[in-house]
C-alpha cells in the first residue's frame, strides 16, 4: 500500500473490503450533464466530482456495499474491464472519498 499524507485515512485490507455513505441525509446533489456537484451539510463543504466517484457515491446511495460489488458495478457502467488495475482505481478513489468524509468502511451488511 502508498504511504499517505499525514493526516490521510490509511485503509487496511479488513475496514476496506465494506463501503457506506457517511451521511446520506447531509448530501444534496446538482448534476449538468458530466459535472456533478455534491454540496456535504456536515461539512459545509461543496465538491467538485468527476464521474466514477459520483457514480461510486450512487451506487452506495443504495446501501452498503463490499469493495468487489462495486468494482463489478462500476466497471459495467464505465465499459471498464474489473482487472486488477480498474480495482486498485476504485481502491484509490474510495480513498479519496473517505479522506473527504464522504464514504467510510462499515461493518454494516451489503445489500
Amino acid at each position: 500500500m502508498v504511504p499517505l499524507a499525514p493526516g490521510r485515512i490509511e485503509l487496511t485490507e479488513a475496514a476496506s473490503k465494506r463501503w457506506a455513505l457517511v451521511n446520506e441525509a447531509s448530501l444534496a446533489w446538482a448534476v449538468w450533464d458530466t459535472d456533478n456537484a455534491l454540496f456535504h451539510g456536515e461539512t459545509g463543504e461543496t465538491h467538485l466530482l468527476s464521474e466514477l466517484p459520483a457514480l461510486l457515491l450512487q451506487i452506495l446511495a443504495a446501501g452498503p456495499r463490499c469493495e468487489a460489488s462495486l468494482s463489478a458495478m462500476a466497471a459495467e457502467q464505465c465499459d471498464a474491464v474489473p482487472d486488477g488495475a480498474w480495482q486498485r482505481k476504485i481502491r484509490q478513489v474510495l480513498t479519496e472519498l473517505a479522506n473527504l468524509e464522504l464514504v467510510e468502511p462499515t461493518n454494516r451488511a451489503s445489500p
